[in-house]
């Protein structure tokens, strides 16, 4: 394919248009698609197509940016929307080139490691096919410079996906959500600082007839990046959160009782010693004034906490989005990093007060109590691991937004062999989720709660097929349609808790969510740029 020159005039940013960026998307796959024609690649590989993007000549040719392409979750569509703290960018994920999960699953991630591997194995080759667009500055045009073809790993591709807080039965809200899923997605959308990168994902070599769905692919564009696309041509209406015979209906005064009481009773359990903590959740049901809009919620929580892992994963109509600041596991290169996050207090309103509240949040005897019991247990789990263990003596304060924990990071050199998925079925879910003696405390919680967490206090993240990847602990989130959205927060429990405190802790929780669904529950449209 030779250097092919765009139409250039006066203005970089004004002459390349939508239009224009569509057909240069497709003439990459088309010049993709020859190459492994003539390459006699084999049968069921995959074909990754990427187009390299200035990032204001994407916004300026009316293309979206991932928080804003997330508000058309309601097409039924897969999405899933990742962002991790060290602002590396943020990644959309479109439909689903493969898929594994499980459901009715106490264990699932020897059966997602497993189905990963299956698919992998049934992937001969991976062929890369890579595209820029840059702005020539001489000439005053831009030019869709020569792909380059590259062989690949079937192993880099990236899964995205997560699993819920156990694998008990699925109830109201997430009752089409599986106990883990993870899928590698059709469509990536992925910014960068300076740069946009679309990618398309292709299975060749099939009876899959690609060229002849040309038209196909070309909708697809429009559909899912085009900004001023109409909402009635690519939304479905949305399924409302169902109901059924466990639920009843939602009062925040019955809530704070039940909550308050379930509390009380954990705590006199804990001082009769029949177990050491337990984490208690809660949730609140808040309706929408206009609609709810996922990308404007997480655009507002990577605004704000920058510091937290923003998400959002959607599935048939509904979206489960939030900003945790709590990592699972991340692995890489056979080295494993874990958050222990475990004791909490409030942002004081100036700095010498915030000071004070760290200060009294370290010399607490509970929540440190709290934190260590958390900290043990990890260092246990991760000690048939790794023979080389390493973290602080002393806990840290992580500031947040709105709150502050004890934090002690934990770094963990992996005997070969080790994946994150033996790390994520050991440490899932922590004691800082569920409490302790695991086996004891967990299948309490749902009887004390009286709902089904879904994904809430599960988690979400990215992996790949060697078995790197990292998670984060899916709290501080939320489960909404365009209508409704159910908000959870949860609180460790100890011997000495007050009920009203745990209750008062569960808001400040909240707020994070809270505040973004109503900033933004007035907006309407889609308008605008990220």
């Amino acid at each position: 394919m030779a250097e092919r020159t765009m139409t250039m005039t006066k203005s970089w940013l004004q002459t390349m248009g939508f239009d224009e960026m569509r057909d240069a998307f497709v003439a990459v796959v088309d010049y993709g698609l020859a190459a492994v024609e003539k390459q006699s690649v084999s049968p069921e590989s995959v074909l990754q197509v990427e187009l390299c993007v200035p990032r204001a000549l994407w916004a300026d040719a009316l293309l979206m940016a991932p928080e804003l392409a997330l508000n058309r979750f309601t097409d039924g569509i897969p999405r899933t929307y990742w962002r991790t703290p060290d602002d590396d960018g943020a990644t959309l994920g479109i439909g689903s080139l493969l898929t594994v999960g499980t459901k009715g699953s106490s264990l699932p991630w020897q059966t997602v490691r497993d189905q990963l591997q299956a698919e992998q194995d049934g992937i001969p080759e991976l062929v890369n096919v890579r595209a820029r667009i840059v702005a020539d500055g001489e000439e005053q045009r831009f030019v869709l410079r020569h792909p380059r073809i590259e062989a690949g790993d079937i192993r880099d591709l990236r899964w995205y996906g997560g699993a819920a807080f156990t694998g008990d039965e699925r109830q109201a809200a997430w009752k089409d959500w599986p106990d883990a899923w993870f899928y590698v997605p059709q469509w990536d959308l992925v910014a960068k600082r300076e740069e946009m990168f679309v990618r398309l994902r292709l299975l060749i070599g099939s009876n899959v007839p690609w060229r002849e769905r040309r038209a196909e692919l070309q909708s697809q564009f429009i559909a899912f990046f085009h900004r001023d696309m109409p909402t009635t041509a690519v939304y479905k209406p949305a399924q409302a959160i169902r109901g059924n015979e466990t639920d009843k209906p939602y009062s925040e005064a019955a809530e704070a009782m039940h909550y308050q009481e379930a509390v009380a009773k954990t705590a006199a359990d804990i001082r009769q010693g029949k177990y050491h903590k337990l984490v208690l959740a809660r949730r609140m049901k808040l309706q929408a004034k206009s609609s709810y809009q996922p990308g404007l919620v997480v655009s507002q929580l990577a605004r704000h906490y920058p510091d937290s892992f923003t998400f959002a994963i959607s599935r048939g109509g509904t979206c489960f989005l939030g900003a945790s600041p709590e990592r699972l596991v991340r692995v890489s290169q056979h080295v494993a990093n874990v958050d222990c996050l475990a004791g909490t207090t409030a942002r004081g309103g100036s700095e010498a007060q915030d000071v004070q509240f760290a200060a009294d949040l370290l010399s607490s005897q509970k929540n440190r109590l709290e934190h260590q019991v958390v900290l043990e247990w990890i260092s246990a789990q991760l000690a048939e691991f790794s023979d080389d263990l390493l973290h602080p003596a002393e806990p840290q304060i992580r500031k947040l937004a709105n709150v502050q924990h004890l934090h002690t990071p934990i770094k963990a050199h992996l005997v070969p062999g080790v994946t994150i998925f033996d790390l994520a079925e050991r440490l899932h879910p922590t004691p800082a989720v569920a409490g302790t003696p695991r086996d004891t405390v967990v299948p309490l919680i749902r009887e004390r709660e009286q709902m089904d967490r879904g994904w809430y206090a599960g988690c979400v993240g990215v992996v790949n097929g060697y078995g790197d990847g990292e998670l984060s602990v899916a709290i501080r989130s939320a489960l909404i349609t365009p209508s409704t959205a159910l908000l959870y927060a949860g609180a460790g429990i100890m011997g000495d808790s007050d009920p009203l405190s745990e209750w008062e802790e569960t808001n400040l929780k909240l707020h994070p969510i809270q505040e973004a669904l109503a900033t933004i529950d007035s907006a309407s449209g889609e308008g605008g740029h990220l």
